[in-house]
This record gives C-alpha cells, structure tokens and sequence, in this order.
C-alpha cells in the first residue's frame, strides 16, 4: 500500500513537472507622440457633452443613460458575468449532500428500513484548470464592463450629434424662411417691372422657379427634422408621440479644445482596447486549462451514514463511514487533447492579432479626429468670410438692381450665393462639432481604466 502512494506522489510531481507556460506577449511598437499637435490643454471630462453648455443635451443624455433599452441590456450582461464570476469561485469549495430515505414493504413479512446520509465531494485542483476558468471568468467580467463603457460613450455621440443634426435641420428651415421671404420681395420687384414692360416674362418665370424651390426645401427640412426628433426619442427610450423639446440655436452651442494624450495610454482611455486586452488574458488561461485536461483529475469523496430497520426514525441504528480518492486519467485519445491545445494556441495568436489592430485602428482615428477638427477650425474661418462677403454682394445687387444699373441675372446670381453661403455656414457648423464629438470618442471620451459608470 505504502508502494502505491508513493507510485501516485510520484505521477503527480513528474507530471507537474511538464506543465508548460504559453503566453501570446504583442511586441508592436507604440509611438511616442501623434503626428498631428494637440488641440488645447484641457483633459476631456469624464461629462465633457456638458462643456458645449447646452442644458437641453445634458437632459436629452440623462434621460438617455437612464433609460436606453441597449444601455440596460448590457448592464444586465454585467450583472449575469459577476454571477458567472461567483459560479467559478464556488468551484473552490466541496460539495456537500444530504440524503434520507425510509422505506416500508409487505410481502411475506412486513421490512422496515430508515436511513440518513452525508457525502462530501472534492476536486484537487493541482494544475490549475480551476483557477485558469476563473481567470476566464474574471477576463470575461471586464469585458462585459468594458462594452458597457463603449456602448455607453457610443450612445452619448449618438444622442450629441443627433441633436447637433436637429438644431442645423431647425436653422436651415429658418434660413429657408428667410430666404422665402428674401425671394418673395424680389419677385415683386421683378413683377412690378414686367407689368411696367421693361422685361420678359421669362425673367418673371424665373423668380417664380426659386420661390417654388424654396418652398420645396421648407417641406423637406420640416419632414427631416420631425424624422430627426423620432430618432431622438428613440434614444432617450421615449415614445416619439410624446417627445418634445425646447428650441435653440446651433450657433449657441460651444466648441471644446482637448488636450490629446499620448499614444501609448490609448489603452487606459479606450475601452474596446481594453476589452482586447481581456481577450488575451481569456486565451492565456484557455491554453493553461487545455494543457491540465492532459493530467489525471484526483477527487476526494467521503461519505457517512446511519441505517435503521425502524420506519420513519433512527433506533438503534448501525453506522457506516468511508473515503475515497478519485483519479481520473485519460491514457489514449488519438491526440485529441494536443490537438485542442493548439486550437487554443492559435485562438491565442488570433487575439494578439485583433489586439495590435484594434491598437493600430484607434491610433489612426486618433490621428484622423486631429486633423479633421484642424480642418473644420480653419474651414469655420473662411465660411464665416464668406458669408459676409455674400451679404454684402447681395445687397448691393439688391440697391443696383433697384436703381437699374444691373441686369437681373446678376442680381439672381448673387442672391444664389448668399442663400448657398448661409446655409453651408450653418452646415460647417455642424461638421466642426461632428468632429469633436468623433474626436473625443475615439480617445475614449473621459474613461480610464478601473473606472466605470454603471447607471
């Protein structure tokens, strides 16, 4: 007997002896610095839609935190991941069963029996396969908050630039009123003449078409932003019937300069990168429980009872007690535990692949949200130029075209161009808060690692 123990010690000591460390390390390089300067010197807030300073945003991405059907989807996928966690930690303990019967039969003679039992189970984790899926578990916990985190920062964008898209759509269809009005004095200018016979119809016929364009674009912007306000609803959880809210102006609305972090703490402030980086933990651990399903399982099972011929109690009952151990050992299976092992290892080369792309991506987006908010800086310069100078060349057509000193056509023309330039004023507008909202989403929009905000 004393043989046998030593035989099985020595299995276990040898076999401990051939477990194997696989771990999948990126080795990409990070740069330094970003090619494109940074924007400004102030850190993005962890609420930075609120340095827009628009109160009806704030409530529009309160309500929507609150009450987003996905946002409270994934916080349930966060509840049911700690669970999984708790699961995995009870995997630690021994299984302890109860058991009790009492029987009564009649045949030739009337047998009577009672019995109380208790059994204790207990897997040994020696290599880790317990502690590696807990380790899965955990990876995974972090992954469902980090999702959370970018869901939640996606959700935020949305909200900001569909409602930045509502204000413009609302400022396009007051631009487009005015330019009716605009188009409709005009046109009784030019009407006033034709029936003076100094020109053509066709030069009445032609104000005509821009009057009937313009209230053509009126009844499109107003069916876009009733469209837009639905899609807002939406988001905020809301019945888009009962959604309303208070009006104000695109041009109130504030630009935000953000200090740009360094390259190599992208993975403290993104939390898809973050998730990545989970992922590799879960392929570390998935190739260290494959590898200890090559070694025997050893289980500790006890039991004890008590048994009576009594009906219903215990008397004068006889007692039993006993212990096993367990190994479990599998010594053929045509390679089918290697080959899993290497499934694995691949699975781990695959994330450290999907790593340093996600990496690369978000290094690219970065540099891409720089140059763009640049652009639409430098852009909102000249289109404010530009509207100022089509302004003023079109009312001085507007008094020489009065005054009969230019042709209508110059006149049309320029009224063409200061209606075009006040609206892509306001369509520039637009695109440079577009490009901050992007900007500041793709550097994570606040979030640091070990921070969350569940709601």
């Amino acid at each position: 007997m004393r043989k046998n123990y030593i035989l099985v010690i020595a299995f276990i000591f040898l076999s401990g002896c051939v477990m194997k460390e696989h771990k999948e390390i990126s080795t990409l390089k990070i740069p330094q610095n970003f090619a494109q300067k940074s924007l400004g010197d102030k850190e993005i807030s962890t609420y930075w839609w609120r340095d827009f300073h628009s109160p009806i945003l704030n409530t529009l991405i309160d309500k929507a935190l609150k009450r987003n059907y996905d946002i409270l989807s994934a916080s349930q996928r966060i509840e049911q991941a700690y669970l999984e966690v708790g699961i995995k930690d009870a995997l630690n303990y021994p299984n302890v069963n109860l058991s009790s019967n009492s029987s009564l039969s009649h045949k030739n003679s009337t047998i009577s029996s009672s019995s109380f039992g208790v059994g204790v189970s207990y897997e040994i984790d020696l290599w880790g396969k317990i502690k590696s899926s807990k380790k899965i578990a955990n990876a995974s916990l972090n992954i469902s908050r980090y999702e959370f985190e970018a869901l939640r920062l996606s959700l935020i964008s949305t909200i900001s630039s569909n409602y930045f898209n509502y204000l413009l759509l609302m400022q396009k269809l007051k631009l487009a009123q005015e330019n009716l009005q605009i188009a409709q004095k005009i046109y009784a200018i030019i009407n006033a003449k034709y029936k003076n016979g100094t020109i053509s119809s066709m030069e009445l016929s032609r104000q005509k078409m821009v009057l009937l364009s313009q209230q053509s674009i009126i009844l499109s912007l107003k069916t876009q932003k009733d469209e837009q306000l639905r899609a807002l609803a939406l988001l905020c959880g809301e019945v888009p019937q009962n959604f309303l809210i208070k009006e104000e102006s695109i041009e109130s609305i504030k630009t935000i300069n953000i200090s740009t972090p360094l390259p190599s703490t992208l993975l403290l402030h993104r939390p898809d990168i973050a998730s990545s980086f989970e992922q590799l933990k879960i392929a570390e651990a998935s190739i260290d429980t494959a590898n200890a399903s090559k070694f025997p399982t050893f289980s500790l099972n006890a039991n004890g009872g008590l048994a009576s011929s009594t009906l219903l109690f215990l008397t004068n009952p006889t007692s039993s007690i006993g212990a096993i151990l367990g190994i479990d050992y599998t010594l053929f299976d045509g390679g089918k535990l290697d080959k899993e092992i290497k499934v694995e290892e691949s699975k781990a080369k695959i994330a450290v692949q999907n790593y340093e792309k996600n990496l690369i991506t978000a290094l690219k987006e970065v540099e891409d949200g720089l140059s763009s908010v640049e652009r639409e800086r430098q852009e909102a310069i000249l289109q404010k130029e530009i509207l100022k100078e089509a302004q003023k060349t079109f009312n001085l057509s507007n008094i020489r075209y009065k005054e009969g000193t230019i042709e209508l056509q110059i006149l049309l023309e320029s009224q063409k161009t200061f209606f075009e330039a006040k609206q892509n004023r306001a369509t520039q507008k637009l695109a440079q808060l577009n490009a901050l909202i992007t900007l500041v989403k793709v550097l994570g929009g606040g979030w640091s690692r070990g921070y969350s905000k569940i709601i």
